[in-house]
């Protein structure tokens, strides 16, 4: 990108003046190419978008795929092996097989139910025609998470079906996998003008989530950890719920619609009808000119989660469509998560035909293992103190699912008003409260109220049914908490054998004095620095102040390098 030839990009290569350095010619001599890109790459990814943009304007097969959280660096070597056998280039691809018949039955689930989305009278703009929208509940025999999948269909928003293969496979695999599942069958045929194509459909998807997160808890569920997807028009709509989760589709008919309806991660499946040259029909231009933009139904709000795009390189409603969705994601700053790996395929069509390659890793659109990389974390916090509620918004600011709980009806009140949270008022260390909290789904627990005690027994009750959820306890009294570190360092070779448990299940005790002792420790060693993150080995990222008029102010670079026992690299410079 001509703002990152030769070095990182200086802009991301998102300017509006970063265009592909020219040394690029896309003569009649280019051939079909397989790139590979991690979302946190200096060298930033929008470099292979804008290539395979190019590539697809002048028919040269291609393949791209982005992969979350990775910087600078080579992997993906699988999917180049397979990208040459589609070639034809190293021998042949491996025997294809029916999704239906790899899935063929529901073994896996447990109970099955069936209700409708709307009560009888009430539901918005009902058109004569259309079909009556339900829902239905897929548990699995043995349940090994609180996350919740909903899915979909696509159709062109004239039909949809929860029994046909852009649905039935993968709720099946997610039950063998422990998962609950809900499918949706959302109105069809479109509605009548002026209502737009997607309105009705939108209502039920909105309506149905507000249902699922309502039911969720009375199931042993996590109401805060559901996840929608949908294919084709149902891609469209997952890229609805997801983006656009603020705005309404329908004036409120019950206390139900008090409920929220964002979700934490999306999945969306060869999107249609996302750019303005395939609002109807398949994309005019192929969604590759500057000219075709995202379409206006597309929000990406402040509630927009993570989102996995997998789309065929051949399909007429274009790849682009998810293409130009993933890099909007990315200006929105959610690059980090894990939510921008896309499967563009070579010579793979619409859907494939409901098939999907056996051998290897590629599984064209259905790219069923790369839902865990979207599926978002979960803190239990209990004590709602200045702690408490320091942490709870640094976690939800980092997008991960918090339950604050506090017994104190003024510190709930507080939390509920500061933080976009699930705040529970109990105490922390009842078994009813920790379950309503959703323990059996959580990834930690913080014990922080003012009560040591309270804090070792919510943890060891945690332990005693949850032992691989990771505890952490606050410890004040200084005396106790030196007798049971040492206490638990002597223990610890047992437990790491795996021949204990942690000392009254606590994997980590925290003392306030000795962290802020630790803190000037260190503020003494370094000097007048701000933040400390200590990286081992003697290494450590650190924040300098640099004030008007201090020994720092104006001195270039360069020099300090040459200042006394200074070894250094400057990462990053922030200015006000």
């Amino acid at each position: 990108m001509s703002d990152g030839v030769g070095r990182p990009n200086t802009r991301d290569g998102d300017a509006v003046d970063a265009k592909l350095d020219e040394v690029f010619k896309f003569d009649e001599k280019t051939c079909p190419m397989c790139m590979m890109h991690g979302g946190n790459d200096p060298y930033s990814p929008a470099a292979s978008t804008f290539v395979y943009r190019e590539l697809r304007k002048r028919k040269i097969p291609a393949e791209l795929h982005l992969y979350p959280d990775k910087g600078h660096g080579a992997f993906g070597f699988d999917r180049a092996v397979e990208f040459l056998r589609q070639m034809k280039i190293l021998g042949p691809l491996g025997k294809e097989e029916k999704l239906m018949d790899r899935y063929p039955g529901d073994e896996a689930r447990g109970k099955y139910e069936k209700r409708d989305i709307w009560p009888k009278g009430k539901m918005p703009d009902r058109q004569a025609g259309q079909c009556e929208p339900y829902l239905e509940w897929h548990m699995p025999k043995t349940l090994k998470t609180g996350a919740i999948q909903i899915i979909w269909s696509g159709g062109s928003y004239m039909g949809n079906s929860p029994d046909c293969f852009e649905v039935a496979p993968f709720r099946r695999y997610l039950n063998e996998k422990g998962m609950a599942v809900v499918t949706v069958r959302y109105r069809v045929p479109r509605p009548a003008s002026p209502l737009a194509k997607h309105t009705t459909a939108w209502q039920d998807i909105q309506r149905a989530v507000r249902i699922v997160k309502s039911e969720a808890a009375s199931r042993g569920l996590d109401p805060e950890r559901i996840g929608i997807m949908g294919s084709s028009a149902g891609g469209h709509l997952a890229l609805m719920g997801a983006t656009s989760s603020k705005r309404r589709a329908y004036w409120p008919i019950d206390d139900l619609d008090k409920i929220p309806c964002n979700v934490r991660w999306a999945v969306a499946i060869y999107p249609a009808y996302a750019l303005t040259d395939g609002t109807e029909k398949p994309n005019a231009n192929g969604g590759n000119l500057d000219g075709d933009r995202l379409v206006p139904e597309f929000s990406f709000d402040l509630a927009t989660p993570p989102v996995l795009f997998i789309h065929g390189d051949a399909d007429g409603w274009a790849a682009m469509n998810s293409v130009k969705a993933w890099e909007q994601l990315r200006r929105t700053g959610r690059t980090s998560h894990a939510c921008e790996k896309k499967a563009l395929l070579p010579e793979e069509g619409f859907a494939r035909n409901g098939k999907l390659h056996v051998d290897g890793p590629h599984l064209g659109v259905h790219d069923l293992e790369g839902l865990q990389q979207v599926m978002g974390k979960k803190v239990i916090v209990v004590g709602a103190g200045f702690t408490g509620l320091q942490l709870a918004r640094t976690l939800v600011a980092e997008g991960v699912s918090v339950v604050l709980v506090d017994r104190d009806p003024e510190k709930v009140q507080h939390a509920r008003n500061a933080l976009d949270c699930t705040v529970v008022e109990s105490d922390g260390n009842s078994p009813e409260t920790l379950s309503e909290a959703g323990i059996a789904s959580a990834d930690a627990l913080v014990a922080l109220t003012d009560d040591d005690e309270m804090n070792m027994i919510v943890c060891s009750l945690v332990d005693a049914d949850f032992p691989d959820v990771l505890k952490i306890a606050r410890v004040r009294n200084y005396a106790y908490y030196l007798k049971t570190t040492a206490t638990a360092r002597r223990h610890a070779d047992a437990t790491a054998s795996g021949e204990r448990r942690p000392l009254f299940g606590v994997d980590h005790m925290l003392n306030p004095d000795v962290e802020a002792a630790s803190a000037i420790a260190r503020a003494m060693a370094l000097g007048a620095v701000g933040n400390v993150i200590e990286l081992g080995g003697g290494y450590g990222i650190v924040t300098l102040p640099v004030v008007a008029g201090g020994p720092l102010a104006g001195v270039p670079l360069c020099r300090l390098s040459k200042m006394p026992g200074w070894r250094y690299l400057v990462a990053y410079i922030e200015s006000d």
